[in-house]
């Protein structure tokens, strides 16, 4: 058996192979510095044939508790979302600690902020959880904000984008 662990190609550029083939894709960010724990990990499975499948999933239950079966166009997804809650969050915190450093603050002082809201973001819905300037309308602070950021041309873009989407997301939703 053959298998692949990656969240963005699909189990066919594997049936060029002959052989049983599958995907074994743990679900988390790696990194040396720190060890994960797997017993938290969904682990996403996907074979090509029900015979390889179980053999995939006795080898992906070693690693988690929790697998999934998913196809390739359901993992292609998921790897995308992942992408914009895990990487592109990361690279939030780059730019709020840029907007920090720039004015002689540490990073640190967000940890407790940072904190709470993973919490909340683990409890709640995300759009439930959703709080700031953008959600409640307050073009005051929008428009302050953005001046703040006249020296930083790109993440005021980029604030002024996601202020943006947030502000049609509230409206769309009102009127569903």
């Amino acid at each position: 058996v053959v298998a692949h662990t990656s969240g963005s190609l699909d189990l066919a550029i594997m049936h060029q192979t002959m052989r049983p083939h599958g995907v074994i894709y743990p679900l988390q960010t790696f990194s040396r510095a720190k060890p994960v724990n797997f017993d938290a990990i969904p682990v996403c499975t996907e074979a090509s044939d029900t015979n390889t499948l179980l053999l995939i999933d006795k080898v992906a239950h070693f690693l988690s508790p929790d697998v999934r079966h998913i196809n390739s166009a359901q993992r292609r997804q998921t790897h995308l979302a992942a992408v914009f809650a895990c990487n592109f969050t990361n690279f939030m915190y780059v730019a709020a600690a840029d907007i920090l450093k720039k004015h002689d603050l540490e990073f640190d002082i967000l940890r407790p902020l940072l904190n709470e809201f993973f919490t909340k973001a683990n409890l709640m819905d995300p759009w439930a959880a959703q709080t700031g300037p953008a959600i409640r309308g307050d073009q005051n602070i929008i428009s302050t904000h953005l001046e703040m950021l006249n020296d930083l041309n790109e993440y005021k873009q980029l604030y002024r984008l996601l202020s943006t989407l947030i502000e049609n997301r509230k409206e769309s939703e009102k009127q569903v």
